[in-house]
Formats: structure tokens, sequence, C-alpha cells
């Protein structure tokens, strides 16, 4: 192998695992400066970008499918414009429901970025708060687990559970270097892996739902709070991730980040600005096994957007199984 390859890393992990908090620390570190961000989402808008705590000429984003299958030729076309001599790695961050291994086969088998690039490690995150339940549900999240290079535990500080996330990490795959603390991952050298040639076609399962929710209302927090309850209570399970910003009456001028991990709604934070999405409320749902007709209705109800023989907001919210909204 060439030293003069440029490292290519795959930040994968399933929906709400931690991927981006962990890319902001990791972008942080000495070990990790000058890195070009690749960042792909699964779904029709980016958002996970305005998360990453760098110069915006250091991420690009594709959105609207994912790199393991509808889009990968987009990621050889988009890593053959590139200048390479402008970073000294690249950390590309896959949707939640991501094969890596495809990604690495694109750039290992292609004639042209073969002679510039080079796969380094599969970076898999595992929730120590939801990873048993997740692996269980989802075939994803297992394959992911299993082909990583590095595994590292993430939401430690929020669950009790890290012994015991050690002890299921290991079932899946003993071979990986397993990791508590992000500033001892060293990317100074790359890994050499074994990756053999797939012809076979690869598919997500169709079962997977992403859905943009929008309003150019400005709401309160009783109302977002309830409507993210309600839709974790209707989903259930099959709830994957909401994320996205939200514009209130308490802070018009900020967007309000908000994300949930399956069903666990995480705390409301106000970032400092809009940065150059349009200020409104945009949301991300991205569910399996579920009707987009009835999570929209549900929106349009907590909206006041009502149609026929449809529950509007104070009928929901008055639903003694409802779950109360929450202040900041």
């Amino acid at each position: 192998m060439q030293n003069n390859l440029k490292p290519v890393y795959i930040l994968s992990g399933f929906l709400g695992s931690g991927k981006t908090t962990l890319l902001n620390k990791l972008l942080k570190l000495d070990a990790f400066s000058n890195t070009l961000v690749i960042v792909n989402e699964f779904g029709e808008i980016a958002l996970d970008h305005l998360l990453i705590e760098a110069s915006s000429d250091t991420i690009l984003e594709l959105s609207n499918g994912c790199l393991c299958c509808s889009i990968r030729g987009e990621l050889v076309d988009t890593l053959l414009e590139l200048d390479a001599t402008k970073f000294d790695r690249i950390i590309i961050e896959t949707t939640g429901i991501a094969d890596p291994l495809p990604i690495f086969q694109s750039l290992a088998f292609h004639p042209v970025l073969a002679q510039t690039y080079s796969p380094a490690e599969i970076l898999t995150v595992f929730d120590c708060l939801r990873g048993e339940d997740i692996l269980l549900q989802n075939e994803e999240a297992a394959k992911q687990l299993s082909i990583a290079d590095v595994i590292i535990l993430t939401k430690q500080d929020i669950s009790e559970g890290s012994a015991n996330a050690k002890e299921i990490v290991q079932k899946y795959n003993d071979l990986a270097l397993l990791i508590e603390e992000p500033s001892t991952l060293n990317p100074s050298a790359i890994s050499q892996r074994v990756i053999k040639p797939d012809d076979a076609p690869h598919n997500h399962r169709s079962n997977f739902t992403s859905l943009l929710l929008e309003t150019d209302q400005t709401l309160d927090i009783k109302t977002i709070a309830g409507l993210l309850h309600h839709l974790s209570s209707s989903l259930g399970e099959n709830l994957l991730r909401i994320k996205g910003f939200a514009k209130v009456d308490a802070h018009p001028d900020k967007p309000l980040l908000i994300q949930v991990s399956g069903q666990v709604v995480h705390d409301f934070e106000i970032r400092s600005e809009w940065n150059s999405q349009e200020a409104k409320t945009q949301l991300v749902i991205i569910a399996k096994n579920s009707d987009p007709k009835m999570i929209k209705t549900i929106f349009d109800a907590f909206m006041g957007n009502l149609a026929i023989d449809t529950p509007d907001k104070t009928t929901v919210m008055n639903n003694p199984l409802s779950i109360p909204g929450f202040e900041i």
C-alpha cells in the first residue's frame, strides 16, 4: 500500500446512536485535524451537517439516499472531483441504516479512486442506553457491529449498562478494538482490510420510511413536547429517529434542536443561530413498518391543519395517556 494514499474512515452506527456527537469530539482532536467530512442522510432534507461543529468548507453532504446502495455512484463522483491535497483524511458519516462494506468496496476496486484513497477503518458506535434492543430489532445494526474495526461506546453518561454493553458487543464482534473514550482513538496508521468484490445488488428492506414534517408557524414548547411524545407513543418501537429544528415563541431568532432516539426524547437545546437553514420548523421522522399518512395526520393535528374526521390538538393533548410537555 502506498504511504501517500488518503485514508477514508467510515463512521457507522444505527439511527440515534450518537454518531454526530462522536464526530464532533473527534474533530476537536489534534489527531483528526484537517479532516474532510462527508455526511450522508436518509431522507429528502439534510440536517445532520448543521450539527457538526466544523468549518462549512470541510463538510460535504449527500442526502436523499443511502451511500451503500442508491447513491453510491454519487459518492464516487464526489471523491473524483475533490482536490485530495487539501486534507489529510476523510470521515464518511453514513446513514443509520447503511451497510459500510459496499462503500469500502467502491473505494477499493475503483481503478482511479484506489490511486488516491485507501479504505481505513470502520468506526461503529454502540448506544449503551438502547443498544441491546436495537440489535434485537434491527439486522442492520447487527451487521454494522459485526464488521467494525473499532467500536466506540456512547451514552455512557446516561446509562448504567457500560459493563453489560461490553459483553453484548463482544458477542457480535470480539476482534474489534473497543473504545470507551474517543480521545484515545488514533488515526495515524491505515488498517489493512481484506475486501472482496461484491457484484450482488444491495438494497435496504422497503419497510423504512423517511418523512419531512415542516411548518412556518412559531410554536410553543408544550406543543412540540406533546407532538414528540405522541409520535413516540403511537409508533412505539417502530420509531427510529426524529431530528430537526423548531421555531419557538420563546426564542424565535434561534432554532430549538430536537432529537428523539427510539422512544427517548432528548432534552431540548437552543442553538446560537439558524445558520443557512430557513427559520422554520423542520422535522425528519425515520420509522419502519409505519404509515406516513398516520404520522402526517398526528403532525397536522398539533399544527391545527385539520381534515375531516381527524382529531385536533386539544383532543390529543387532553388524552389521559398523553405525556405532558416540559419546559427548557
